[in-house]
This record gives structure tokens, sequence and C-alpha cells, in this order.
């Protein structure tokens, strides 16, 4: 489904990769896969079969293209931190790095469910769409930033709207109709004059926050 990869790709904080050499990667099953193992294993696949066996909720096949389509043929490094559990599920922060070039790296929160010494990747649409709506970063409100050093704007006092009461006419009613617009002193923001933009404290610049 693309609903699916959408809503995955939706909590990535993405800079683009080039597609260079082919790799291949090998997991020892014998010893357990961990969390940087199975999403080697999931970004390295060559087939949707491939990917598959390290898949343990949702369908590799919807997943598939949309891997091949954003990581190419290029070979990665993957680090992972744990960030917490939702929904009986494990979070990890996961970063990618091009081994071809260092400086082209993503990051991105994934579902893994363990089953005996085995990480296995989770592909729950119902499950991601809940944190998109339950885990934004209340501080920043999922921007990852915050900018200080702004000034309230005095025509909306901060709120970002204005209150127009004669916005349009109701030819149903016969009268004119107040409406709420976006603030034409800040352009909806609710501050005005520059400031200074830094990583959220509560979130670390990572856009979402889960019960440890």
């Amino acid at each position: 489904m693309k609903k699916l990869a959408a809503l995955l790709l939706a909590i990535m904080v993405v800079f683009t990769f080039a597609g260079c050499d082919k790799g291949t990667t090998t997991v020892n099953v014998t010893d357990g896969i961990s969390v940087e193992e199975c999403y080697l294993a999931v970004i390295h696949s060559k087939s949707a079969d491939e990917m598959a066996p390290y898949v343990s909720v949702g369908d590799a096949n919807d997943y598939y293209g949309n891997v091949r389509d954003f990581f190419g043929n290029d070979t990665y490094s993957v680090k992972a931190e744990k960030s917490g559990h939702y929904n009986g599920y494990e979070v990890y922060y996961i970063t990618v790095q091009s081994n071809s070039d260092k400086s082209k790296t993503a990051s991105n929160f994934e579902l893994f469910e363990k089953k005996g010494d085995n990480y296995y990747l989770v592909l729950d649409a119902d499950t991601i769409s809940e944190i998109n709506q339950n885990c934004v970063c209340p501080t920043c409100a999922g921007t990852g930033g915050v900018t200080t050093g702004q000034n309230t704007c005095g025509i909306c006092g901060g709120t970002g709207t204005q209150y127009i009461p004669n916005a349009y006419y109701d030819a149903g009613t016969g009268m004119w109709m107040g409406n709420y617009i976006s603030c034409s002193g800040c352009g909806g923001s609710g501050h005005i004059g520059g400031g200074i933009s830094t990583p959220c404290g509560t979130c670390a610049g990572r856009r979402y926050v889960f019960e440890k």
C-alpha cells in the first residue's frame, strides 16, 4: 500500500542519496539479528522476497519499491539508538550513512519487534499513523527546533490570527458574517523580528518523543 510507505517516510529527516556501486549484506542469524543488522538487510535487499524475512508485521511487497527508490544501489552503514516504545513495539532512531559519501546521511524513527534473539522491522500503517498524531514533540510542535529572541506580534497578540467582523456576506441569513484570517502583521506566526533557532531540548531535534 502506498499509504504505508508515505506514512513511514513522513517521519524521516531526509538528505537525498546518490546511487553508486551495488553491495550485499550478510547477516549471521546464528548469533541473532540486531536492529542494525535487520535494517541493513532491509535497505540492501534486492527484492521483496529477500526483504520479507526481516519484516514481522506488514507487507514487504508494499515497502520494497519505496526502499529501492529512496536508497538506490549504494551501500550504507547503520547506527541505531533506542528511543522508547509504542504500542508494544520498540522504537529506534536510525541513522544511515552512505559508504561512498560520508556527508550523505538520513535519520528516521523505525519500529521493531524482538522475537527471541532477533529483531524484525514493523511496517504497521495504523501504528505509524498514531505516532504522527500522538508522539509529536509538544515543545517544538514537531519542528525539531525552538526559536528564541522574537517579539510577540502586537496585532494578534501572538495568536497568529485576526478576527474580521464583516468578512463575507451570507445570502442565506442576509447578514454579514465574521471570520478569522491569518494575521497580516506576522503572517500567521504570532511573532515578529529575527530570532535564533536551536535544536529542541525535549526531542533533541528529532521531532518525536516516545515513552521510555
